[in-house]
């Protein structure tokens, strides 16, 4: 992909380097082979808004945690590689507008890690406009990775708060810290957006009202209270000013509806259920389908590994199932 600042056009023979020194690149596990994503991507939801008049669409990734050394992780991380080859194929398959990814895009924000999923996007034919999480920087557990400004000229559309016109649509993001977006860029964002403009809002850290929507599937709420947070984003916009906001960071696909709009938790494309989400955008509303990148086989196996880690994991494995088997949620 060229059209990405700090992308480059590479030959077939550049995609097949080895992985930097003290890294080596996990194979693809048996029988698993590059490939464009299963069939069966289902409806995940229809809501009112956004609405433009000619369609549009944005296929939405999170949490990635691309690895190259997690072998036989409760995640199933070392699948991260041949998740992310069969998203990219799937979606340069399809008339799709843009990419917008939530974070995580790697798993211990390491320069290696970067280096080589940097070789798996540059293959994707639309833009690529991402936001970071809390394992992208290297401020992540003493990682050698990237800076904020660096993640953003190489991976987020140049710099924050990402702003991207996509037709009609205007693809907006910024990153967060643990429970606060930073005062200048939400100062920004709330100059910037206006109520005639279709807008798609990007975060990593979830939204009050997914968390809230996420203690209500679990027998245990007590699992959720320590993750991160954002709280302070609807304060700053009038009601319904930014229809639909996208977010990350739990590895559950939910949908929260409050103050006339719509909050998605997206569901990670590393761990179960693996995929990522298809927003089509027209005349009559908007559409979110849920697109796998995993078999039914790889998907129950690593069901199970996420299940037996510990109580949290196995409680959210649980919630992710029950939206799952509930879809369509609207």
């Amino acid at each position: 992909m060229t059209d990405r600042p700090g992308a480059s056009a590479r030959s077939e023979s550049d995609r097949s380097v080895p992985a930097p020194d003290g890294d080596q690149s996990l194979p693809a596990p048996e029988g698993e082979r590059p490939r464009a994503c299963p069939d069966g991507d289902r409806l995940f939801a229809r809501l009112p808004r956004p609405c433009t008049e000619d369609p549009h669409r944005i296929a939405v990734l999170s949490d990635v945690h691309f690895s190259m050394t997690e072998a036989r992780t409760s995640k199933q991380l070392h699948r991260t590689p041949t998740h992310l080859r069969a998203a990219v194929r799937d979606i340069n398959r399809r008339d799709i507008d843009a990419v917008v990814c939530l974070g995580d895009l790697v798993h211990r924000g390491r320069s290696a890690e970067y280096d080589r999923v940097a070789v798996r996007l540059d293959d994707l034919d639309p833009p690529l406009y991402a936001v970071p999480g809390n394992h992208d920087l290297s401020s992540y557990e003493g990682a050698d990775g990237l800076e904020l400004a660096s993640f953003a000229e190489r991976f987020g559309g140049a710099s924050y708060p990402l702003a991207a016109a996509v037709g009609e649509l205007t693809v907006r993001g910024v990153p967060a810290t643990a429970g606060s977006l930073d005062p200048a860029m939400l100062a920004t964002l709330r100059d910037r957006v206006s109520a005639d403009e279709p807008t798609l809002l990007c975060l990593h850290y979830p939204t009050q009202p997914v968390v809230a929507r996420l203690r209500r599937l679990v027998a245990d709420p007590s699992v959720v209270q320590a993750k991160r947070i954002v709280r302070d984003f609807a304060s700053v916009f009038e009601q319904g000013v930014v229809p639909l906001v996208l977010t990350g960071h739990l590895h559950v696909p939910l949908l929260a509806r409050r103050h006339g709009r719509a909050y998605v938790g997206a569901p990670p494309l590393c761990t179960y259920p693996q995929g990522y989400l298809l927003v089509r955008t027209d005349p009559s509303g908007c559409r979110l389908r849920f697109v796998p990148v995993a078999d039914a086989t790889t998907m129950a196996r690593t069901k199970a590994a996420r299940a037996r880690h510990s109580t949290t994991d196995r409680t959210l494995t649980d919630a992710a199932a029950d939206v799952m088997g509930s879809l369509p949620l609207v």
